[in-house]
């Protein structure tokens, strides 16, 4: 068997996100302003005729308003903000059947089940980040591919800056997984229970938040996206198409307009260090991507386990296998 390695002690992992994650995480309790009602009439009055005088024929009108004694509320011009119990609302779709009751108020949402990320246009078949993060929680942030010599490695701690609710991240992110498994998952991999949860009143600079306080127009999100990476280099990438800035359809499937992020070069970099360090691993030849995951037989173990019938990602969607039976290079 070979040597497994793991990460030392003294080091940890850390996650910040601006904001709270979409699907589940996002899911919490709020209170609203209710809408205001339209303007009320003035308070119907009750009119009685008196004379004056006994001999007087003249009439007046003395009218008697409806007070609260009377029942009825005195008029006032100042109003106050009534609230409603509601429930924060995710664009997040539920995988497989629509589970969500869509009632009014707290009732809209159903919470603890899977979705898919969030998006304009068609909808994206990429699960939500509650749920990647969640299953980090038990997999590890190492991927199958390095699982086959790298002990799991877990998030010691996540921080969030906007919408932040505890009970909601920790019901994403650990408790409806606890839910349905004991400490241990299989082997080596576990629940990370452990995991910090913490909010911060710092505002990422850079974020759509602190923008729009130094601009006085409404600001989009941009269809770009940085990827940084030790030591201190990035590369711009387009969100929707994973291809690096500047790669023109004639360019756009060539190695040097490859994202470092993508599955090829991902498998490339992973096979050439199995192959330096672990030969009895990967000792050369064909080999795919697909195949190259498939040597973390632990790993796929605890994955399997995750989403059997009835635990808490059976719905997960994973992509067909022929999708990445691509051939790395030797």
């Amino acid at each position: 068997a070979a040597r497994r390695y793991a990460i030392r002690r003294d080091v940890r992992v850390h996650l910040y996100v601006s904001q709270t994650p979409c699907g589940d995480a996002s899911i919490f309790k709020v209170q609203r302003k209710k809408r205001p009602r339209s303007p009320q009439p003035p308070p119907t009055h009750r009119c009685k005729r008196q004379r004056v005088g006994a001999d007087s024929s003249v009439a007046r009108e003395r009218p008697e308003a409806v007070t609260a004694a009377d029942g009825g509320t005195e008029a006032s011009g100042e109003s106050q903000d009534e609230w409603e119990d509601d429930i924060q609302r995710t664009g997040a779709k539920c995988c497989g059947p629509d589970v969500d009751p869509k009632q009014p108020g707290v009732e809209y949402h159903a919470t603890s089940v899977l979705r898919y990320k969030p998006g304009q246009g068609n909808r994206t078949l990429s699960m939500s980040c509650s749920d990647k993060i969640a299953r980090w929680n038990v997999l590890g942030v190492q991927g199958a591919a390095l699982s086959a010599v790298l002990d799991p490695v877990y998030v010691h701690s996540i921080v969030v800056g906007e919408l932040f609710h505890y009970d909601a991240l920790h019901r994403a992110l650990v408790g409806r997984i606890g839910a349905h498994f004991p400490q241990e998952c299989g082997g080596r991999y576990r629940i990370n229970r452990g995991l910090r949860i913490m909010p911060t009143r710092s505002i990422f600079p850079h974020g759509k938040k602190a923008r729009e306080a130094e601009s006085t127009q409404s600001l989009s999100a941009s269809g770009f996206a940085i990827n940084w990476s030790l030591p201190g280099v990035h590369e711009v990438t387009q969100s929707s198409t994973g291809v690096r800035m500047g790669a023109t359809k004639k360019t756009r499937f060539q190695e040097k307009t490859r994202s470092s992020l993508c599955k090829l070069s991902f498998g490339s970099s992973c096979r050439t260090f199995l192959k330096t360090y672990f030969p009895q691993i990967d000792p050369g030849g064909p080999l795919t991507y697909h195949a190259l995951k498939q040597k973390a037989r632990e790993y796929r173990e605890a994955d399997a386990t995750l989403k059997a019938a009835g635990g808490p990602f059976a719905l997960w969607h994973t992509n067909a296998a022929e999708w990445e039976e691509f051939p790395l290079p030797e």
